[in-house]
């Protein structure tokens, strides 16, 4: 999350809504991140490795 993004979202910006609008499924708040890098250093996922994984809500899709 960029800083513009981490203050939009402190501040319950308005503009957080037409974001929303624009991805399949809700926008990513830091727990998600924490929660995806806490998984991928897990035992869980030893078995990924050498690859580049974006976290970004689907937004390509749209």
């Amino acid at each position: 999350m960029n800083d513009a993004m981490a203050t939009m979202v402190e501040a319950n910006d308005p503009g957080l809504s037409s974001m929303q609008h624009a991805l399949p499924i809700q926008i990513l708040m830091p727990a998600d991140i924490t929660n995806a890098v806490a998984f991928l250093v897990s035992d869980e996922a030893k078995f990924i490795t050498g690859i580049t994984r974006p976290l970004n809500a689907g937004f390509p899709v749209r």
